[in-house]
């Protein structure tokens, strides 16, 4: 009885070390597996955070290497319109050079046709008058050729005196009304040309400070948004400005118009004094005529 409760006794504490170093198996097991998981863990975390730091940096690169195209691109599209603001500048200085040398050099021609023109004018005018004065001299005497008498004489002399006298008087009124006619044009000329210079003088001065904002829009603006808009704006006022000055030079009164007014006061006067002449001469004509009946 004693030997079989000793050998239960062994074979129990014999189960307890077994089951013992089993749970201690299971324990290192457990363990061990516990660790390899938080070692696997770990590396996984420091892959994944050696991914996101990759990803981010390739993010990071991109996103300057795109904040850096796109400052490429708009320092080009900057170059491009200053490049325009520049040849825009240099067209506006040219044309305005090009506009003051062509109004200066259309009134000197014009002048200078009309001092032609009116010298031209004097010259035929003396050699029609030397003509007549000529012709009439040639009457005088042969007038007085056929005298017998004193009375005869006198009469002659008469007659010539008082044709003479008209003469006088109808060129003076000619000679007037000429000079009072070139003295309009003269007159319509330099306030035509006072016009064009003070329109030339106030277009200068804007085409001039266009040109100047011009030239400086690219160092006064990195945007090239804004110089677009400046460049659009400078088109706009430049094309509106060149308008506004043709229509006032042309609205303004021509010249034609008035030479064609003095024309006719000229020409009325000259026909009234013709009138004035032809009467005086008939007048001395009936009373010569009387003296040689």
């Amino acid at each position: 009885m004693k030997n079989r409760i000793l050998y239960l006794s062994l074979i129990a504490i014999l189960f307890s070390f077994v089951f013992a170093k089993e749970r201690t198996n299971a324990v290192e097991t457990t363990m061990k597996t516990s660790t390899t998981t938080t070692a696997t863990e770990s590396r996984a975390s420091i892959n994944l955070q050696k991914r996101n730091k990759a990803i981010q940096e390739r993010v990071e690169k991109r996103e300057a290497q795109r904040e850096a195209n796109l400052e490429k691109k708009a320092e080009k599209i900057k170059n491009r319109i200053c490049t325009k603001l520049e040849n825009m500048a240099s067209r506006l200085e040219k044309r305005l050079n090009n506009k003051k040398s062509r109004v200066k050099e259309r009134f000197n021609n014009g002048e200078g046709k009309l001092n032609e023109k009116r010298n031209n004018r004097d010259e035929s005018l003396k050699t029609r008058r030397e003509a007549r004065d000529q012709a009439r001299e040639n009457l005088y005497s042969k007038l007085e050729t056929k005298t017998q008498t004193t009375e005869q004489k006198s009469a002659v002399e008469k007659f010539k005196n008082s044709i003479e006298t008209a003469v006088k008087i109808r060129r003076a009124t000619i000679d007037q009304a000429i000079e009072t006619m070139r003295s309009g044009v003269d007159s319509a000329i330099e306030e035509r040309k006072s016009l064009a210079n003070s329109l030339a003088e106030e277009f200068e001065k804007n085409e001039t400070e266009r040109v100047e904002k011009l030239k400086n829009a690219c160092s006064d603006s990195t945007d090239d948004e804004e110089l677009k808009t400046t460049l659009s704006s400078l088109r706009s006022n430049i094309k509106s400005s060149g308008n506004k000055y043709q229509e006032r030079f042309k609205n303004s009164k021509k010249i034609g118009e008035t030479i064609r007014e003095l024309a006719k006061t000229k020409n009325e006067t000259i026909k009234q004094a013709i009138e004035t002449f032809k009467a005086e001469v008939k007048s001395a004509q009936k009373e010569f005529r009387k003296s040689f009946e």
